[in-house]
């Protein structure tokens, strides 16, 4: 950036004035328990939006290539406009995702239990 001189003509024309400072707290953005506590809670009430439905689905149909899992990360920065929002979105999705499973490896685990007692 060019500094002017206070002069009406030129190159460096205009009054001189000092540029805008930017608080760095500003910058970055972490959240605190109360803000992951709701958005959870968001989460868990709303359910899924639709393309992030889509988004597990591509995510599980595809396999573990580099070249596959672009198109997840393409059809997330499509819909979220940003490639950097778009992969804090895949990761969210796909520990999402493995939570489902962890969950469902449970209900599993239980059933199973249950039906060797009834066995017996």
């Amino acid at each position: 950036m060019v500094k002017s001189l206070g002069i009406a003509f030129g190159h460096k024309k205009g009054y001189p004035v000092k540029g805008i400072k930017k608080d760095p707290k500003r910058n970055n953005f972490t959240p605190g328990k109360r803000h992951k506590f709701v958005s959870n809670l968001v989460d868990e009430v709303m359910g899924y939006s639709p393309y992030e439905g889509r988004l597990m689905e591509l995510m599980s149909s595809v396999m573990n290539t580099h070249s596959q899992e672009k198109r997840p990360l393409k059809f997330a920065k499509k819909r979220l406009g940003k490639i950097k929002r778009a992969k804090r979105k895949l990761r969210k999705v796909e520990s999402l995702k493995q939570a489902v499973e962890k969950r469902l490896k449970e209900i599993e685990k239980r059933k199973a239990g249950k039906e060797e007692v009834k066995a017996e």
